[in-house]
């Protein structure tokens, strides 16, 4: 089980959140995005592909180990600054307490943040 407070681990994980986004859909479909680039480019595909796998398992490393250090987190409610932090709650088990942008664009009102 994991000391750091829960801010601290945060930060390093902040750079995997677009990167849970963007494997919601799932693996599959994050290699099939792969598999058009190669074949619409001029890539050195057996390079670009050796690559990609061992980015793939770096991720899949990365994944299983910051599952296991936010583990003791899971159920903990958070405050977000915006609603696309759904994603990374979802995947680490958190729960949204709420969310400073009341509305999408709009800066939150003084009493949101006293309700906060």
């Amino acid at each position: 089980m994991s000391t750091r407070p829960l801010a601290r681990m945060l930060s390093p994980l902040l750079l995997l959140l677009f990167l849970a986004i963007g494997l919601a859909a799932g693996p599959a479909d994050a290699a099939s995005r792969v598999q058009v680039v190669t074949t619409t480019t001029d890539l050195k595909v057996p390079a670009f592909e050796a690559n990609r796998q061992a980015f793939l398992t770096r991720v899949d490393q990365s994944l299983e180990r910051w599952t296991a250090e936010l583990a003791p987190f899971k159920g903990t409610k958070v405050v977000v600054d915006h609603n696309m932090w759904i994603y990374f709650l979802t995947r680490f088990g958190l729960v949204e307490a709420g969310s400073i942008e009341e509305r999408p664009g709009i800066p939150p009102t003084p009493s949101h943040l006293t309700k906060l």
